[in-house]
């Protein structure tokens, strides 16, 4: 080992994901390879998720023993944390060199430099350059480096390609992989921790809400199915774990590859359980694999609908077929595969009617025995709103947004979460409502609501019906919802007023009255 390297040392940060409680920690991924590639070389690695482990206080005492720290963000709400971590360790270790990382520097690399303290930034996939930043490449010639010089700051081209194949298995074991939830969705299999797995990088779609086209610009870079073999087997003899989920962006989209990957599983006799994520029309093609997919293993697929409304999916640049998802929701139900739908509420477009089509076709779905994990039903369900939709830093949605509508988080980045909303359309927000169901009394709207009691105190307190009532009563159908809010409810919060509305058409108490 050369000498010069093996007394280098990166410790890798996690920063904490703000306002996140509702869901489990995520895996963070993408420092776990980074930091197995940095390993492969010689370089010694440690890692702190901060989601796991909270050390802020020992922080400063830690850092001080390495050369470098990477500050890893996938999630905009991990941000500031990170800032404050990394100027709290630039403050009392001068020498330490601070390298950030991730989905929101890669956008906003200067934004590092300056809150951040950062001497360097990464954009992109970061095994090899921050590999030749270590070694002392010169920095202009490193593929992905943001970096700050004789005053400029220089941006060299993101790095969007990585050959999966050549790179080790992410370095699991610096974290304490028992204490992360990440799951297969479907009970009883999502009891079980399960490893993320990564197969493939890219896709050919084009979501207005999704990063993916930014990075990969709508190419795919994949592994081979004996990369994807050999990596299982060595999950499953190291960490005594069989349970996977495939994060890929649309698993699916190069058949021959999963064909040949179900194959060797099963000639191999490899007992695992997985999920993955597929966009509905390649799922629909590929319906004649679903058996070979069960018998390797498989035990949900992530669909992403979204919404049930056509115009909606227009503004997000998704176009969904209701009567293939129907046919595929059908026969996943049948080989008793889970089809984990998901959905996104208040995109562009959104509207009162719009909110109920979603519900009202998710409705029409095959019933099954086949249930996902407590955290998870705000998305299966038909009443739950899934996810709310977050304009990320970098996406289309993002650089519309204040044409479009109100973003409640413009201000807080440790407010871009999806599991509260934080950006409210203009479509919606200017629907004027209509009562569709007529209650006598507040007994006769409670006595309507305690059917949906478990979908509404999953976002509400256990007094919802005396909010109900109070809106149900006094709104106004000649005025729209936000002339409504700021007349006669704005004695709570725009984001729980908006809930509320939005749940009552969910419920078919209201609808949009033109």
């Amino acid at each position: 080992m050369n000498k010069k390297k093996s007394r280098i040392k990166v410790l890798f940060i996690s920063p904490l994901v703000k306002n996140n409680k509702e869901t489990p920690p995520h895996f963070p991924l993408g420092i776990a390879y980074v930091a197995a590639y940095l390993k492969s070389k010689g370089i010694y690695v440690k890692a702190i998720d901060f989601n796991i482990d909270n050390k802020e206080d020992k922080i400063v005492a830690i850092a001080k023993n390495f050369n470098y720290v990477g500050v890893s963000v996938f999630a905009t709400a991990q941000i500031n944390h990170g800032y404050y971590l990394a100027q709290r360790i630039k403050t009392n270790c001068p020498k330490v060199k601070i390298v950030f990382g991730g989905y929101h520097p890669s956008f906003l690399p200067e934004e590092a430099f300056k809150i951040g303290f950062a001497d360097y930034v990464i954009k992109g996939h970061g095994e090899i350059p921050f590999y030749e930043l270590i070694i002392g490449k010169s920095k202009k010639n490193i593929i992905g480096l943001s970096y700050f010089e004789n005053g400029t700051f220089i941006h060299n081209t993101i790095n969007s390609r990585t050959n999966l194949n050549k790179l080790p298995f992410p370095a699991l074991e610096l974290f304490k992989l028992r204490k992360y939830q990440d799951d297969v969705h479907v009970m009883p299999y999502a009891k079980y921790t399960a490893i993320d797995v990564k197969s493939s990088m890219g896709c050919p779609n084009n979501c207005s809400y999704c990063s993916a086209p930014l990075i990969y610009k709508q190419k795919i870079y994949y592994k081979t199915p004996q990369k994807m073999l050999k990596e299982i087997k060595y999950y499953i003899e190291r960490f005594k774990i069989r349970y996977f989920h495939f994060e890929d962006e649309n698993w699916l989209i190069d058949r021959k590859r999963i064909e040949r990957f179900c194959d060797l599983v099963i000639k191999n006799k490899i007992k695992i359980k997985y999920a993955f994520m597929s966009s509905i029309n390649v799922m629909y093609d590929n319906l004649d694999l679903v058996g070979k997919l069960k018998k390797s293993g498989c035990v949900c697929i992530d669909l992403g609908l979204e919404t049930a409304d056509e115009d909606v999916q227009k503004n997000i640049h998704k176009s969904n077929s209701l009567e293939q998802l129907i046919k595929v929701d059908s026969v996943l139900k049948d080989d008793q595969i889970f089809p984990f739908i998901l959905i996104m509420s208040f995109n562009v477009g959104e509207t009162l009617n719009s909110l109920a089509r979603t519900t009202e076709f998710m409705l029409k779905l095959k019933k099954s025995d086949l249930e996902t994990i407590e955290y998870l039903k705000t998305n299966s369900s038909p009443y739950g709103f899934g996810q709310f939709a977050t304009p990320h830093v970098g996406t289309t949605f993002y650089k519309n947004r204040k044409k479009s509508g109100i973003f409640l988080a413009e201000k807080n980045y440790d407010l871009h979460i999806w599991t509260k909303p934080s950006f409210l359309p203009y479509s919606f927000l200017n629907d004027v409502p209509k009562i569709i169901k007529n209650f006598n009394s507040k007994k006769n709207m409670e006595e309507y609501l305690e059917t949906f009691e478990v979908d509404l105190l999953r976002y509400f307190d256990k007094d919802y019906a005396k909010q109900f009532w109070n809106l149900y009563k006094n709104i106004d159908s000649k005025k729209s919802i936000y002339k409504n809010y700021l007349e006669k409810f704005n004695n709570i919060s725009l984001e729980k007023y908006v809930l509320m509305i939005g749940m009552m058409a969910k419920l078919f108490l209201i609808c949009s009255k033109k």
